[in-house]
């Protein structure tokens, strides 16, 4: 913008961009002026706004900072002016000597004259000396620049409701426009209080309206860093069970927490992209009256949460499961590379487990896990266990059949050896390890207080705690059963009444339980 002023007395022109540049130029006849606007300062109120003298009378604006400069010699100084109790004071600070300063409550006119009268003296080196100059003393403060004058008029014509009045959005508008500005203005001041060099970044704003506290983050974070931030805190709520709307209240009182709608956001993105890598197939069984009868039977709640429950109740019926190869899949890099899996060996050691819960009053649930049991020291460690099949319904030979389908047909698939990604093949053996109670719904066999109620030999309950026979100690006890007759003769065998659901795991590799073994505990 060019502006240019003709008079009587002089020409002038004005070069400015302001706001997009906080530099303006200002050439008379006699001299010429650069303003760098710290603070463009606004008007007071019309009762209270002051003007310089006549002819030109210019608005003198309150909390108004510029840094000029002049001369041939380039000579700088810093000029504040701010109302206090009603009136104008000026303030002129010598750049290259910080400590002086030269103030005046009567005019700028006179706050110049005391600069250049110190100036003067020090230039000249004797006391005393009235300024010659022919200095326009206002033009040292800008107060004739017509750009900030026209700024300043725009911003006094704005009225600004107050902060209370605002809705929840407009607020959060003005917050942020507000941080638009201050951290233009920032940018603006580093060049003059920084080396070029320097890597100056502002990287949050506080402040408070009416009591309120409100948090500004300029993000200077790269993408990269943001992610890795937001997945640590996603593992971290994972581990120690943090639900969302706990940590909608964390980050609601700790500002420096990432918000909680970007954290379940990459959540989100993390789930999708997990699905695409191991998907998650839903099953929808048809349940019987008795069968939902049967819900209410239960004789301990395991789960109270009214959450989990409701949901849990909207799912009756329903089987969520995945595959156990492309969990393998998955898995089998990051194993080799911890060292927890040997590539010569190439044998892999998968055991199943399952169990049944109850959760609330009206909904059972069985969950089938699998773990690796090549590391002896993860064995133990809940993140070495992996789920495969989420069932709610109860502990039930029918149901649970339908339910493991998917997993019977990829254990078969896999029993003589397994491929992994990298075209590298696995041995596979396979261990199953549950309850008493899972143990023999899962062989087909009747309960555990049954006449034949061994599930590794057809012993019967007559027999049982007879350590003697015609005084022939019975001590020898083994696996006298084969899984493979059991498949083909199950009506036949004692104790049996349906066929093994997994019949590609030897009957020697069943192992019930150790807590429940040791406390007798079946179910």
């Amino acid at each position: 913008m060019k502006v240019t002023k003709k008079s009587i007395q002089e020409k002038a022109e004005e070069f400015s961009n302001f706001p997009a540049d906080y530099t303006i130029k200002y050439k008379t006849s006699k001299r010429s002026y650069k303003y760098y606007i710290v603070k463009a300062g606004i008007y007071p109120p019309e009762s209270e706004l002051a003007y310089t003298l006549k002819p030109n009378q210019y608005p003198i604006p309150d909390k108004y900072i510029v840094e000029t400069t002049y001369s041939k010699n380039e000579q700088t100084v810093i000029c504040y002016i701010n109302y206090i109790a009603k009136r104008p004071h000026y303030k002129i600070i010598f750049e290259l000597e910080k400590e002086d300063f030269v103030c005046s409550i009567l005019s700028p006119t006179a706050a110049a004259n005391n600069y250049l009268k110190v100036y003067n003296e020090k230039k000249n080196k004797h006391l005393n000396q009235i300024s010659k100059s022919t200095m326009n003393r206002v033009h040292l403060f800008g107060l004739q620049l017509k750009q900030l004058r026209y700024i300043r008029e725009k911003q006094k014509e704005k009225k600004l409701k107050p902060f209370a009045d605002l809705s929840n959005r407009m607020q959060v508008i003005r917050n942020k426009n507000m941080g638009i500005n201050l951290f233009a203005d920032f940018e603006n001041q580093i060049k003059h209080n920084y080396h070029s060099q320097d890597d100056v970044k502002l990287h949050e704003l506080t402040f408070s309206v009416n009591g309120s506290i409100f948090h500004i983050k300029y993000n200077h974070f790269s993408k990269e860093l943001e992610k890795t931030q937001q997945i640590a805190i996603i593992k971290g709520m994972d581990k120690h069970y943090i639900t969302r709307a706990a940590y909608r209240t964390l980050s609601a009182i700790e500002h420096n927490l990432p918000r909680e709608s970007a954290i379940f956001a990459r959540k989100k993105e993390l789930n999708n992209k997990m699905s695409e890598i191991i998907p998650i197939h839903t099953v929808d069984l048809e349940l019987s009256a008795s069968q939902v009868e049967e819900f209410e039977d239960n004789i301990e709640v395991h789960f109270y949460n009214d959450e989990i429950v409701k949901e849990m109740e909207s799912l009756l019926g329903k089987t969520v499961s995945r595959s156990i190869k492309d969990v393998l899949r998955f898995l089998i890099p990051s194993l080799v590379d911890k060292g927890n899996l040997d590539l010569v060996q190439s044998t892999l050691k998968i055991r199943i487990s399952g169990d049944g819960r109850n959760i609330g009053r009206k909904v059972k649930q069985v969950m089938v896990t699998f773990a690796i049991l090549n590391s002896k020291f993860n064995l133990y460690k809940p993140s070495s266990h992996f789920t495969l099949i989420l069932h709610s319904g109860t502990e039930k030979y029918e149901t649970i059949k339908v339910a493991m389908s998917s997993l019977i047909k990829d254990l078969n698939d896999i029993k003589n050896g397994f491929i992994d990604n990298n075209e590298k093949k696995w041995n596979i053996e396979l261990y199953f390890t549950a309850d008493w109670k899972f143990l023999s719904i899962c062989l087909g066999h009747k309960a555990a207080n049954s006449m034949e109620f061994c599930l590794w030999c057809p012993i019967h309950k007559s027999q049982n705690g007879i350590l003697e026979v015609n005084g022939i100690r019975q001590d020898n006890w083994t696996i006298s059963k084969d899984i493979n007759d059991i498949c083909q003769n199950y009506l036949q065998r004692p104790g049996h009444q349906f066929a093994p659901l997994f019949p590609m795991i030897p009957i020697c590799n069943y192992v019930v339980d150790e807590l429940h073994l040791m406390l007798r505990i079946w179910d």
